[in-house]
């Protein structure tokens, strides 16, 4: 299909192990890339996808789709507008049940994916890199709780359906990253405090679109619902994953995004700069778990 020509774009959207070689692929045509996360399979592969990126002088991006949730962009104009002035600590928790059946799949096959680290931890690695900026140090424990024998009876390395890890950041910030894929029941969450006050985020795909706050002196957290600008087109009684798809069908969020920088020749966010910094954090983590200690994210 490469060779053929005719293509503007590549979108990636396959197991884990593939993203590098076809993005590497499309790159060498010259082509604009949008890729799934995790980015790649390591952070030299993502560094590799970079550089040829920016060589080839493409638009590059990573679907990191919860930026474009409606309460995590009010969340984030607030604390840019120093809701809860200087930030202390926050929670993150991404925790399913998609993976409780037990039967092997790629994605809990290390030699072929990351887990539950690159399928819902990405995710929230980036939305804390979003809120609270670069990660320097993680501690991380990874857990396999469901067993999943490969179908030719030979052992593998699990990449992980259990994860959590605590974050130190650049700004002196701390964070917890909970994600489970074995969960009895869905949890998608994020809790800021800071010097000024606080912001509680339910963001599950049935869930309201509204945020919660308190600053310092207020007896209590407030609910507020996302204004207007947010919502846009979204049916908020809709079907919960058509809700999700309105989001993404939004001109500034998704695939529509990508498509509009290219058109407009303008830069891209998340590009894979982001996904190398997040593919940075993930790769500490497994040699955090690994080593049983604190990682340095380089």
């Amino acid at each position: 299909m490469l060779d053929a020509g005719g293509l503007d774009a590549v979108i990636i959207a396959v197991p884990d192990e593939m993203h590098y070689p076809i993005a590497m692929a499309a790159l060498d045509a010259g082509l604009h890339v949008l890729a799934e996360k995790p980015m790649a399979m390591d952070v030299a592969q993502a560094q590799a996808m970079l550089a040829k990126a920016k060589a080839a002088k493409v638009k590059h991006m990573v679907c990191f789709t919860w930026r474009w949730w409606p309460p995590i962009r009010l969340m984030k104009h607030l604390l840019d507008e120093g809701q809860v002035g200087r930030p202390y600590f926050a929670q993150f928790a991404y925790v399913d049940g998609y993976a409780r059946t037990p039967g092997y799949q790629w994605k809990w096959d290390r030699a072929h994916g990351l887990g539950v680290l690159g399928d819902l931890g990405s995710h929230m690695i980036d939305l804390a890199r979003l809120t609270l900026g670069e990660i320097s140090a993680v501690s991380a424990h990874i857990a396999n709780h469901v067993a999943r024998p490969h179908p030719s009876g030979d052992p593998y390395e699990p990449a992980g359906d259990t994860a959590l890890l605590t974050l130190q950041f650049k700004s002196g910030a701390q964070a917890s990253i909970n994600i489970s894929a074995v969960a009895s029941a869905e949890e998608r969450r994020m809790v800021i405090a800071g010097q000024a006050g606080g912001l509680d985020v339910n963001f599950g795909w049935g869930s309201p679109f509204v945020l919660r706050s308190i600053r310092d002196g207020e007896g209590a957290m407030q609910t507020q619902a996302v204004p207007e600008q947010y919502v846009q087109g979204i049916d908020s009684e809709a079907d919960p994953y058509q809700r999700f798809l309105q989001v993404m069908a939004r001109r500034d969020a998704g695939s529509h995004l990508f498509i509009e920088s290219i058109i407009a020749d303008v830069p891209i966010v998340p590009s894979f700069y982001d996904g190398v910094r997040v593919q940075a954090v993930i790769d500490a983590a497994f040699e955090s778990n690994s080593r049983s200690c604190w990682v340095e994210v380089k």
